[in-house]
C-alpha cells in the first residue's frame, strides 16, 4: 500500500454520504490505495453497512487496497460478524 494515501476521516453524522461519495469515487479512480479513517466513528447502522459492502466489493473488483483506520471493537465485531472484515485491511 502506499504510503502517500491521505485517510478520508469518516465522521458519524456523515458515515454514509462519505461511503456512498467521496470513498466510492477514490476507489473508482484507482487511487494506490483508499484509506478510511474510523477513529471517530462508534457506532454503525444498516445504511453504513451497505455502504462498506458496496465500497468493500467495487475495492475487490477493481483490485484496489481498502485500508480502514482507527476502528473500534465495537465496529469491528459487526464487521467481523458480517464477515466484512476479512475484505478489508486494517491499521
Amino acid at each position: 500500500m502506499s504510503t502517500s494515501a491521505i485517510p478520508l476521516k469518516m465522521t458519524p453524522e456523515h458515515l454514509v454520504e462519505l461511503l456512498r461519495g467521496e470513498a466510492l469515487e477514490q476507489v473508482r479512480r484507482g487511487q494506490p490505495g483508499a484509506v478510511l479513517d474510523f477513529s471517530g466513528v462508534t457506532r454503525i447502522d444498516a445504511g453504513a453497512i451497505k455502504g462498506l459492502e458496496d465500497l468493500a466489493r467495487l475495492a475487490e473488483e477493481s483490485n484496489v487496497p481498502l485500508q480502514l483506520r482507527g476502528v473500534g471493537i465495537e465496529v469491528y465485531r459487526v464487521l467481523k460478524l458480517l464477515k466484512l472484515a476479512e475484505k478489508l485491511s486494517f491499521a
